[in-house]
């Protein structure tokens, strides 16, 4: 398995695998910090959505972007993922360009 972004349940944090993920880097959204999560998939790269503005600003800073609110989402913008085809078809223009 290969996630380009791993979303995490309602739990207690005990009792989810953290580790795997942190080690690695990926980003990780979990229920308990953004509330609800939602994420679009009729757009490419992925739109993902929380509804806790405080947590979408948060996550917003760390990659430089704008948390903005989505009234046909009825969340907070927190970014676009990307899927590793489109990853690496962008790797491999990068790499003719050259």
């Amino acid at each position: 398995m290969n996630p380009a972004l791993t979303l995490f349940g309602n739990a207690d944090s005990e009792h989810l695998a953290y580790n795997a993920w942190s080690y690695r880097r990926l980003p990780v959204i979990t229920n308990n910090q953004a509330g609800c999560v939602v994420v679009d998939t009729n757009v490419s790269p992925m739109a993902v959505y929380v509804t806790n503005l405080a947590y979408a600003q948060s996550w917003a800073a760390k990659v430089n972007a704008n948390a903005h609110y989505s009234a046909v989402h009825q969340a907070y913008s927190v970014g676009f993922v990307k899927t590793h085809a489109q990853l690496r078809t962008e790797k491999m223009l990068m790499a003719v360009a050259r």
